[in-house]
């Protein structure tokens, strides 16, 4: 059961790590890749393997979902009224918490970082010119990652809505760990395409709940 919980957190933060976009519209397409093999924790295998990034205009919809289809973590961010969603789907329960960009985070979202530091040398990657950055994080491991970002894809304040809100570029590959699994993400894809403003609203069979039920609900699933 703790494994489930692992995963499910997982998910959902991972899904929170991409920021907000400027008036154009189109997808950016991440794959995920896990540091530890199948054999090592077969829950990599429920794990998703990739995050999908709607944008248009100034609205903004990450989505990533594992074990099949049975959880699913969305967050919706609409920069013209600094209004943030969070949907949650794990079997029925079906809940969005509502909150400000100006808000302090969920509890479970907060990501504390020690340092960031700008590299000068620059690097190509996947037909973008990039800039690198090493972040040091503030955790038990005292972990460490180089980062890579660009402004070639354009995005208005690409992680205002993430905790690498100061990196100033679209996040091309980053690195995370939580509960003991760590992944990476690495950009695979941008597109141009039109899809319906319905991709932004809210299913009508999602329940609302308050910040203190968001992170009770999170406390509980942490305790078992």
């Amino acid at each position: 059961m703790r494994s489930c919980k692992n995963a499910v957190l997982f998910l959902i933060f991972i899904s929170l790590m991409v920021g907000c976009a400027k008036k154009n519209e189109g997808v950016i397409e991440y794959k995920i890749t896990y540091k530890q093999s199948k054999e090592d924790n077969p829950l990599i295998n429920l794990m998703p393997t990739s995050m999908e990034y709607y944008f248009k205009d100034r609205k903004i919809l990450t989505q990533i979902e594992g074990w099949m289809g049975v959880f699913k973590s969305i967050q919706i961010s609409d920069l013209s009224d600094s209004s943030n969603v969070l949907l949650m789907k794990l079997l029925d329960k079906k809940y969005y918490y509502r909150r400000s960009l100006s808000e302090l985070p969920l509890d479970f979202e907060d990501l504390k970082i020690d340092n960031i530091e700008y590299l000068s040398e620059p690097i190509d990657f996947k037909g973008y010119k990039c800039k690198q950055v090493r972040i040091k994080m503030a955790d038990s491991l005292n972990s460490e990652y180089l980062f890579y970002y660009t402004n070639d894809i354009p995005v208005l304040e690409p992680n205002r809505n993430n905790p690498f809100k100061e990196i100033p570029g679209v996040l091309m590959r980053f690195n995370m760990s939580l509960q003991g699994l760590s992944l990476q993400l690495e950009f695979e894809n941008y597109r141009d395409t039109v899809f319906p403003e319905s991709v932004f609203k809210i299913p009508s069979d999602y329940k609302e709940i308050s910040r203190e039920e968001m992170n009770q609900f999170f406390n509980e699933l942490n305790a078992m």
